[in-house]
């Protein structure tokens, strides 16, 4: 009998080098199309994920929000004295509602301003003034630098005296205008023609992407969303509450306006949807993909983003703060999901570091890229597809 022996030597070289390799290309192939990957691992995960989570603005929204309607709700403000709370204590938020927010509380002052200096009346002789009219003014000027104290009186003749620090000014220096059909407007000059300028919003706090706190002159504000209006029992009446459920029917972002507890304003924003969310949407679904939103906003906002994407209304998470975002992802984990999310804002941080991947928007926040694993640098929303489908080459 004659017997015949194989050794087979294997070389573990061939596998040492192919997955560094495979990786290596990938990485190189997702710069050319615009996606920065960070490391092998998310190359790793992507073709695993079952459960895709989107932020609202910004992500799945151009995040580009226009203000609606901007109304008064207290007899005892006017919309010039509200404009200029909210420029001041919103100003150097990045947060694309607060710019959009900035944006039109500065076209409306400027176009009262110019309309106040070719129809007003100088300072020293206010014209036909009713009472009301007069404590507008008062509380109007007191939102500008270096003024401590207002007064205006009225006499017989129904004509307006209004002192600053308690010296009634040179209109050549400084010019405050009441526009002639009675309507409340101001424009302060210096020597050198500038515009005075606005109280600053001292102690400026964010409150978890509901909204901010500051002071500003001596008044508290509370710029934010309807939770966060309760949650620092802000007073809101009945004409606020129907326009915000208006607002809210029509799917609009509903920003309302606080000083000292009391609710005296309301805007309503909206936002468009981008060109490609819908095919997008609908591909990761019809790739058995489980697709979510997860927002701070109002539900029927969300509702009615979710509606126009053929997502179900079970999977909309609205009203929710970041901390909260990031325990639902958590939770899809633990009942075994592989769960990515996609988002742009500061307040999507601790979600794209729960995530089993990370996928931020490259137009988004600083902070959003860093806690990311991978980057959409074209801002495209197509390029998370892409990146899904990257992956799954890359691993087979």
């Amino acid at each position: 009998m004659f017997g015949i022996a194989v050794v087979v030597i294997a070389c573990p070289c061939a596998m040492g080098l192919a997955t560094p390799t495979a990786v290596m290309v990938a990485t190189g192939v997702g710069a050319r199309l615009g996606i920065l990957i960070k490391g092998g691992e998310p190359l790793e995960c992507g073709h695993r994920v079952n459960t895709v989570i989107f932020d609202k603005t910004g992500t799945l929204t151009t995040g580009e929000l226009s203000v609606n309607e901007f109304h008064v709700t207290d007899k005892d403000w006017c919309q010039i004295e509200l404009a200029r709370v909210v420029f001041s204590g919103e100003k150097d938020s990045p947060h694309p509602i607060a710019k959009a927010l900035v944006q039109h509380m500065k076209d409306l002052l400027g176009s009262v301003e110019e309309e106040a200096a070719s129809d007003g009346i100088e300072l020293s002789v206010m014209g036909m003034m009713s009472k009301k009219c007069c404590r507008k003014v008062e509380n109007v000027l007191m939102f500008v630098k270096g003024v401590t104290s207002v007064s205006c009186s009225i006499d017989d003749g129904m004509v307006g005296t209004v002192k600053i620090n308690g010296e009634q000014p040179d209109p050549k220096e400084c010019v405050a205008v009441v526009n002639k059909t009675g309507k409340v407007a101001t424009l302060l000059r210096g020597g050198d023609g500038n515009s005075g300028r606005l109280l600053e919003a001292l102690g400026v706090q964010a409150s978890g992407g509901r909204g901010i706190s500051c002071m500003v002159g001596k008044d508290l504000i509370h710029i934010g969303n309807e939770p966060f209006m309760q949650e620092v029992e802000a007073n809101i009446n009945d004409k606020t509450q129907e326009l915000l459920k208006s607002a809210q029917k029509r799917g609009d972002t509903c920003i309302l306006i606080s000083a000292n507890r009391v609710v005296r304003g309301i805007a309503a924003l909206s936002d468009t949807l981008r060109e490609e969310a819908i095919e997008v949407v609908k591909n990761l679904r019809e790739t058995g993909r489980d697709v979510y939103i997860a927002t701070g906003d109002h539900g029927s906002s969300a509702t009615g983003v979710a509606r126009a994407l053929g997502i179900p209304s079970m999977m909309v998470m609205a009203e929710m703060l970041p901390e909260e975002k990031m325990g639902a992802i958590e939770e899809l984990q633990k009942s075994g999901r592989v769960v990515a999310f996609v988002g742009d804002g500061i307040n999507d941080s601790q979600a794209l570091v729960q995530a089993d991947l990370g996928i931020a928007i490259g137009a988004g926040a600083d902070i959003a890229i860093d806690a990311a694993n991978v980057v959409l640098v074209r801002n495209q929303l197509w390029d998370v597809v892409t990146a899904l489908r990257l992956s799954r080459e890359t691993y087979r």
